[in-house]
């Protein structure tokens, strides 16, 4: 198991999160969760709505094939909600992450998951 699939395995779901992955900003997939296959084109349109928070407050956005409603979304992060499940994605300088929560995390908790790893990751330099 290489270390990227490991800090999703054990830090992201293994805290709480039903799905997370760690993309590249080259849409390259470093690592993800079993079950969780987010496609090139809904990585690049995540990247772009960063810099395009209206669209992203408009139209929402497509995650793994389901569409998302933005609740919140500034130049490091983006918050989605579909029915009673949702979705924390934040970038930080070299990779985005993305955890997906189901009804049984609350959306906080699912932002704090996935803060407390990007802190991590921007102490190592990443």
């Amino acid at each position: 198991m290489n270390t990227w699939q490991s800090y999703v395995d054990l830090n992201l779901v293994g805290a709480g999160l039903e799905h997370a992955a760690i993309l590249g900003y080259d849409g390259q997939v470093w690592a993800c969760s079993a079950g969780f296959a987010p496609s090139l084109e809904e990585i690049t349109v995540l990247h772009s709505l960063f810099d395009l928070p209206l669209s992203a407050l408009r139209y929402g956005f497509i995650l793994d094939r389901r569409k998302y409603f933005t609740l919140y979304v500034n130049a490091h992060g983006l918050l989605g909600r579909r029915g009673s499940r949702g979705c924390v994605c934040i970038k930080t300088p070299e990779e985005l992450v993305i955890g997906v929560y189901n009804e049984e995390l609350h959306g906080s908790k699912a932002l704090k998951i996935v803060e407390t790893f990007t802190d991590y990751l921007r102490i190592l330099s990443f």
